[in-house]
Formats: structure tokens, sequence, C-alpha cells
């Protein structure tokens, strides 16, 4: 019975994966808050108190390791992606800028959805700054608890205890990732 609902999440979480690669924030959730209460689509900021911890993360990269998503206390960003998502690939570079100026910060991509073939050439021609996870069947993804929506991109910030804190539907950019990052540095 169990593997059924599994089986059930994954072919929901897929078909609302593939309906959710949106050109603009227009069709984008509306009304959520940020930290700071403001009405800004797209950023969804989830409470202290209710905050959940996402759980053991581990799959397979795109080159074929082994990988576990350290349990320590960074605040960790992890991009939902796959390469023939429109805006997966225009919010790539500003990825790639909040890696860089957050070291301090875990990275990762969750590649779901496409060929793993598209997906490396996709990351050997643009670069990557972090590992990405390749689940192809959403395996990986269906595990991540404290995220109940589903599309792509999507981007979820785990606190320092690894507790989901925000999800940033539709394409993440610079300066939206570097505020969600910089509240929640700030309220340590």
């Amino acid at each position: 019975m169990r593997q059924k609902i599994q089986i059930t999440c994954v072919v929901a979480s897929f078909l609302i994966i593939l309906t959710g690669c949106a050109d603009s924030f227009e069709s984008m959730p509306t009304g959520s808050t940020n930290t700071q209460g403001a009405t800004k689509p797209g950023v969804i900021t989830v409470p202290l108190k209710d905050r959940e911890a996402i759980g053991p993360l581990s799959g397979t990269t795109l080159t074929g390791t082994k990988y576990v998503l350290a349990r320590n206390s960074k605040l960790t960003v992890i991009n939902v992606w796959a390469s023939w998502c429109t805006n997966c690939r225009l919010e790539w570079k500003d990825l790639q800028l909040a890696a860089k100026k957050y070291p301090e910060v875990q990275f990762l991509g969750l590649n779901t959805s496409d060929k793993k073939s598209s997906a490396l050439a996709f990351v050997q021609k643009y670069g990557d700054n972090y590992p990405h996870i390749f689940d192809p069947d959403l395996f990986t993804f269906g595990s991540m608890r404290g995220v109940n929506s589903a599309a792509l991109p999507m981007t979820v910030i785990l606190d320092n205890e690894q507790k989901v804190a925000a999800k940033i539907l539709g394409k993440v950019n610079f300066t939206e990732l570097s505020d969600v990052l910089d509240s929640l540095k700030a309220s340590k």
C-alpha cells in the first residue's frame, strides 16, 4: 500500500512539473509573503514554527557519484531544474553567481524529468559551481518533506537546522535569492 501511495505521489509530481515550467511570474501564485511581510509573487517564506525537516536526501549525481546531503548547520539551496525548461536555463547564471557569493551556503541541483545526456551537456556548456543529483523519475524529489508543490523551476532554501525555510516558485533571480539568504543569515 505504501509503495502505491509513493508511486501515485511521484506520478502526480511528474505531471505537475511537466505543466509547471511557466515562462513568467504572471502564472505563479500571488499573495505569498516574504520575510518582511511584503507581497512578492513566487516567494513563499515558511514561519519558523511551521518549518519541517526535509528528511534524508540522497541520490546519484550527473557524473555518477553517490551524493548525500550533508547534515550540518549551513543554509542550503536546492534548485529543481531540467535542461529543457526555459526558465531553468534563464535562472542558471543567477544561481551560479549566488553560489560564488555565498561559499558558506551549501548548493545542490536536483535535475528532474530530464535525459542525462541533455543535463550533462547543459552543465558542461554553461558550467556549474555545485553538485547535481540526477532524478529523472522524481524519487529523490518525492522524498523531500516540507515541499508540497512541484513546478519547474523551483528553489528550496533550508535553514541551519535543515528545515524548509523558503521556496521560490518559478525563475529565481540573484537579488531575490540573495534577499532570502541574507534574511535567513540575519535571523540566526
